[in-house]
């Protein structure tokens, strides 16, 4: 049986993902991950962006657990020469 990889995105920047609001997701390492993932909700919460986007409740978002499967189809390495 293959294993599931999982990544962990906090509220409620995975909120935005599910909804499709937010489409992007940049790490400071590489995912070597492709095709589908677990996306798993942390308990922290990111209570400035939550407040600026308007979520008036962020705790009420689910937390601690996996809340979806997507599929990484690409990852592109961010430099400042590319321009990427």
């Amino acid at each position: 049986m293959d294993s599931l990889l999982g990544l962990s995105v906090q509220q409620p920047w995975l909120d935005m993902i599910l909804r499709g609001v937010k489409t992007l997701e940049i790490r400071s390492f590489d995912v070597r991950a492709r095709g589908l993932v677990a996306l798993h909700a942390p308990w922290k919460i990111d209570f400035a962006a939550a407040y600026f986007y308007g979520y008036e409740e962020p705790w009420r978002l689910p937390r601690h657990k996996v809340v979806a499967l997507a599929e990484i189809t690409d990852v592109l390495e961010l430099d400042e020469q590319s321009g990427v």
